[in-house]
Protein backbone atom coordinates (compact mmCIF):
# COMPACT_ATOMS: atom_id res chain seq x y z
CA UNK A 1 0.00 0.00 0.00
CA UNK A 2 1.74 3.06 -0.91
CA UNK A 3 1.19 6.00 1.34
CA UNK A 4 2.25 9.03 -0.28
CA UNK A 5 0.54 11.74 2.15
CA UNK A 6 2.77 12.88 5.06
CA UNK A 7 0.83 13.02 7.49
CA UNK A 8 -0.92 9.69 7.16
CA UNK A 9 2.53 8.19 6.99
CA UNK A 10 3.89 9.77 9.90
CA UNK A 11 0.96 8.85 11.65
CA UNK A 12 1.65 5.13 10.83
CA UNK A 13 4.90 5.13 11.24
CA UNK A 14 3.62 6.69 15.16
CA UNK A 15 1.47 3.75 15.64
CA UNK A 16 4.10 1.10 14.43
CA UNK A 17 6.83 2.38 16.89
CA UNK A 18 4.00 2.53 19.85
CA UNK A 19 2.75 -0.83 19.19
CA UNK A 20 6.15 -2.66 18.34
CA UNK A 21 8.73 -0.65 20.33
CA UNK A 22 10.95 -1.22 17.10
CA UNK A 23 10.10 -0.92 13.39
CA UNK A 24 12.77 -1.40 10.36
CA UNK A 25 13.34 0.73 7.25
CA UNK A 26 13.07 -2.31 4.98
CA UNK A 27 9.64 -3.21 6.58
CA UNK A 28 8.55 0.14 6.25
CA UNK A 29 9.67 0.86 2.76
CA UNK A 30 7.36 -2.33 1.88
CA UNK A 31 4.59 -1.79 4.23
CA UNK A 32 3.89 1.83 3.15
CA UNK A 33 5.52 1.28 -0.27
CA UNK A 34 7.72 4.65 -0.23
CA UNK A 35 11.88 4.19 -0.93
CA UNK A 36 14.37 4.27 2.45
CA UNK A 37 14.90 8.10 1.51
CA UNK A 38 11.78 9.09 2.72
CA UNK A 39 11.23 6.61 5.56
CA UNK A 40 14.69 8.13 6.74
CA UNK A 41 13.58 11.57 6.40
CA UNK A 42 10.56 10.63 8.76
CA UNK A 43 12.56 9.13 11.51
CA UNK A 44 14.34 12.18 11.41
CA UNK A 45 11.42 14.45 11.87
CA UNK A 46 9.71 11.68 14.63
CA UNK A 47 12.89 12.11 16.55
CA UNK A 48 13.07 15.45 16.77
CA UNK A 49 9.64 15.21 18.45
CA UNK A 50 10.52 12.71 20.57
CA UNK A 51 8.33 9.73 19.30
CA UNK A 52 11.07 7.44 18.50
CA UNK A 53 15.38 6.90 18.28
CA UNK A 54 16.95 6.12 15.31
CA UNK A 55 19.42 3.02 15.28
CA UNK A 56 21.08 1.41 12.02
CA UNK A 57 18.21 0.09 9.84
CA UNK A 58 15.83 1.03 12.09
CA UNK A 59 13.81 2.91 15.28
CA UNK A 60 13.18 2.24 18.05
CA UNK A 61 10.57 3.48 20.93
CA UNK A 62 12.26 5.82 23.62
CA UNK A 63 11.11 3.81 26.28
CA UNK A 64 13.10 0.96 24.79
CA UNK A 65 16.06 2.47 24.34
CA UNK A 66 16.46 3.22 27.75
CA UNK A 67 16.16 0.54 29.28
CA UNK A 68 16.49 -2.66 27.07
CA UNK A 69 18.90 -1.87 24.21
CA UNK A 70 22.36 -3.66 24.49
CA UNK A 71 25.22 -1.47 24.89
CA UNK A 72 27.12 -2.27 21.58
CA UNK A 73 23.57 -1.01 19.27
CA UNK A 74 23.38 1.94 22.04
CA UNK A 75 26.72 3.36 21.30
CA UNK A 76 25.53 3.73 17.63
CA UNK A 77 22.28 5.77 18.69
CA UNK A 78 23.20 9.55 18.08
CA UNK A 79 26.80 8.74 17.90
CA UNK A 80 27.47 12.14 16.41
CA UNK A 81 25.66 13.76 19.67
CA UNK A 82 27.92 11.55 21.63
CA UNK A 83 30.60 13.03 20.18
CA UNK A 84 29.85 16.56 20.50
CA UNK A 85 29.44 16.19 24.28
CA UNK A 86 32.30 14.08 24.84
CA UNK A 87 34.63 16.78 23.30
CA UNK A 88 33.06 19.42 25.18
CA UNK A 89 33.08 17.56 28.17
CA UNK A 90 36.87 17.13 28.12
CA UNK A 91 37.16 20.36 27.72
CA UNK A 92 36.20 20.78 31.47
CA UNK A 93 38.92 18.99 32.47
CA UNK A 94 42.49 20.32 32.98
CA UNK A 95 45.28 18.80 34.42
CA UNK A 96 46.35 16.90 37.70
CA UNK A 97 42.42 16.68 37.93
CA UNK A 98 40.53 13.64 39.40
CA UNK A 99 37.50 13.15 38.04
CA UNK A 100 35.15 10.30 38.53
CA UNK A 101 33.77 8.66 34.73
CA UNK A 102 30.59 6.86 35.02
CA UNK A 103 29.87 3.92 32.73
CA UNK A 104 27.46 4.59 29.37
CA UNK A 105 28.09 5.03 25.93
CA UNK A 106 28.14 9.06 26.01
CA UNK A 107 31.32 8.46 29.01
CA UNK A 108 32.79 6.24 26.81
CA UNK A 109 32.79 9.28 23.59
CA UNK A 110 34.57 11.47 26.42
CA UNK A 111 37.03 8.99 27.41
CA UNK A 112 38.46 9.25 23.73
CA UNK A 113 39.30 12.71 24.46
CA UNK A 114 41.06 12.99 27.45
CA UNK A 115 44.32 12.20 25.98
CA UNK A 116 45.55 16.20 25.18
CA UNK A 117 44.25 17.35 28.81
CA UNK A 118 47.63 16.02 30.91
CA UNK A 119 48.01 14.57 33.53
CA UNK A 120 45.04 12.75 34.84
CA UNK A 121 43.46 10.43 37.51
CA UNK A 122 40.57 9.03 35.82
CA UNK A 123 38.51 6.49 38.78
CA UNK A 124 36.00 4.79 36.64
CA UNK A 125 33.16 1.97 36.84
CA UNK A 126 33.44 1.77 32.55
CA UNK A 127 34.55 -1.50 31.72
CA UNK A 128 35.25 0.11 28.17
CA UNK A 129 36.80 2.83 29.02
CA UNK A 130 39.38 1.39 30.84
CA UNK A 131 41.47 0.04 27.55
CA UNK A 132 40.74 3.68 25.80
CA UNK A 133 42.32 5.37 28.86
CA UNK A 134 45.12 2.81 29.98
CA UNK A 135 47.21 3.49 27.14
CA UNK A 136 47.21 7.05 27.09
CA UNK A 137 50.33 8.20 28.49
CA UNK A 138 49.94 10.57 31.75
CA UNK A 139 46.39 9.29 32.62
CA UNK A 140 46.29 6.40 35.65
CA UNK A 141 42.97 4.89 35.42
CA UNK A 142 41.49 3.05 38.67
CA UNK A 143 38.88 0.55 38.03
CA UNK A 144 35.81 0.26 40.78
CA UNK A 145 35.03 -3.59 40.11
CA UNK A 146 32.18 -4.86 40.97
CA UNK A 147 29.96 -7.16 38.50
CA UNK A 148 30.02 -6.34 35.17
CA UNK A 149 27.12 -5.99 32.94
CA UNK A 150 26.87 -6.57 29.10
CA UNK A 151 24.13 -4.42 28.56
CA UNK A 152 24.99 -1.77 30.54
CA UNK A 153 28.99 -1.77 29.65
CA UNK A 154 29.54 -1.07 33.62
CA UNK A 155 30.31 -2.42 37.03
CA UNK A 156 28.11 -2.20 39.65
CA UNK A 157 27.30 -3.36 43.10
CA UNK A 158 29.04 -3.42 46.65
CA UNK A 159 32.64 -3.47 45.37
CA UNK A 160 32.05 -0.62 42.48
CA UNK A 161 30.39 1.57 45.30
CA UNK A 162 32.93 0.88 48.40
CA UNK A 163 35.79 1.55 45.76
CA UNK A 164 34.32 5.09 45.14
CA UNK A 165 33.11 6.07 48.66
CA UNK A 166 37.18 5.87 49.41
CA UNK A 167 37.78 8.41 46.54
CA UNK A 168 37.60 11.83 46.28
CA UNK A 169 37.79 13.90 42.48
CA UNK A 170 37.47 17.06 41.45
CA UNK A 171 34.82 16.46 38.72
CA UNK A 172 32.58 14.15 38.27
CA UNK A 173 31.02 13.05 34.72
CA UNK A 174 27.59 11.34 35.01
CA UNK A 175 25.71 9.82 32.15
CA UNK A 176 22.07 9.17 32.51
CA UNK A 177 18.93 8.15 30.67
CA UNK A 178 16.77 11.30 31.44
CA UNK A 179 17.12 14.67 33.37
CA UNK A 180 14.25 16.80 33.85
CA UNK A 181 13.08 18.77 36.38
CA UNK A 182 12.15 16.21 38.87
CA UNK A 183 16.19 15.33 38.80
CA UNK A 184 18.70 13.18 36.90
CA UNK A 185 17.47 9.40 36.18
CA UNK A 186 18.95 6.60 34.91
CA UNK A 187 17.17 3.36 33.47
CA UNK A 188 19.41 0.56 35.40
CA UNK A 189 18.91 0.62 39.70
CA UNK A 190 22.43 -0.76 39.88
CA UNK A 191 24.26 1.91 38.15
CA UNK A 192 22.16 4.79 39.62
CA UNK A 193 23.17 3.62 43.03
CA UNK A 194 27.36 3.76 42.09
CA UNK A 195 25.98 7.42 40.20
CA UNK A 196 25.21 8.79 43.52
CA UNK A 197 28.48 7.49 44.96
CA UNK A 198 30.19 9.49 42.80
CA UNK A 199 28.28 12.39 42.90
CA UNK A 200 28.16 12.47 46.82
CA UNK A 201 32.93 12.54 46.30
CA UNK A 202 33.09 15.18 43.96
CA UNK A 203 33.46 18.62 44.53
CA UNK A 204 31.89 19.48 40.99
CA UNK A 205 29.10 17.43 39.12
CA UNK A 206 28.76 17.33 34.90
CA UNK A 207 25.41 15.10 33.39
CA UNK A 208 26.21 14.52 30.20
CA UNK A 209 22.89 14.21 28.31
CA UNK A 210 22.04 13.68 24.43
CA UNK A 211 19.38 15.89 23.44
CA UNK A 212 16.89 12.79 23.30
CA UNK A 213 17.36 12.22 27.48
CA UNK A 214 16.01 15.86 28.12
CA UNK A 215 13.04 16.13 29.56
CA UNK A 216 12.42 12.25 30.11
CA UNK A 217 12.74 10.46 33.51
CA UNK A 218 13.91 7.15 33.91
CA UNK A 219 13.49 4.11 36.38
CA UNK A 220 16.01 4.94 39.11
CA UNK A 221 16.32 8.74 40.53
CA UNK A 222 20.03 9.39 40.79
CA UNK A 223 20.01 13.35 42.35
CA UNK A 224 18.24 16.04 42.19
CA UNK A 225 19.10 19.03 39.85
CA UNK A 226 20.62 20.74 43.28
CA UNK A 227 23.25 18.23 43.09
CA UNK A 228 24.50 19.20 39.67
CA UNK A 229 26.99 22.00 38.35
CA UNK A 230 25.82 21.61 34.98
CA UNK A 231 24.51 19.56 32.53
CA UNK A 232 26.63 19.10 29.12
CA UNK A 233 24.35 18.47 25.83
CA UNK A 234 24.67 18.90 22.04
CA UNK A 235 23.75 21.75 19.79
CA UNK A 236 19.84 19.48 18.37
CA UNK A 237 18.90 20.14 22.19
CA UNK A 238 14.84 21.53 22.14
CA UNK A 239 15.39 24.78 23.20
CA UNK A 240 12.21 24.57 25.31
CA UNK A 241 13.77 21.74 27.29
CA UNK A 242 16.90 24.23 27.47
CA UNK A 243 15.03 27.00 29.21
CA UNK A 244 13.03 24.35 31.03
CA UNK A 245 16.27 23.04 33.09
CA UNK A 246 17.57 26.40 33.29
CA UNK A 247 14.47 28.39 34.89
CA UNK A 248 15.36 25.39 37.11
CA UNK A 249 18.75 26.97 38.23
CA UNK A 250 20.84 24.53 36.26
CA UNK A 251 23.72 25.72 34.02
CA UNK A 252 23.36 24.30 30.50
CA UNK A 253 26.25 23.51 28.19
CA UNK A 254 25.39 22.71 25.01
CA UNK A 255 28.27 21.59 22.53
CA UNK A 256 28.88 22.56 19.60
CA UNK A 257 28.89 20.75 16.28
CA UNK A 258 31.94 19.39 14.92
CA UNK A 259 34.02 22.45 13.00
CA UNK A 260 32.46 25.17 14.82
Amino acid sequence: MKMSIPAARLDRIRSLVAERGIVSVRDLTEDLGVSDVTIRRDFALLEREGVLRRTRGGALSPDRVAASVPYDERQHLQADAKAQIGRAAAALVEPGDIIFLSSGTTSLAMARYLADRGRLTVITNSVHAVPVLMVQPGITVISTGGRASADGGGLSGPLAEAAVAQCRARKAFIGCSGISREGVSNASLERAEVDRRMIDRAEEVYVLADHTKLGRVSLAMVAGLEMITAVVTDAAAPHAQIAALAESGLRVIVAPQAGR
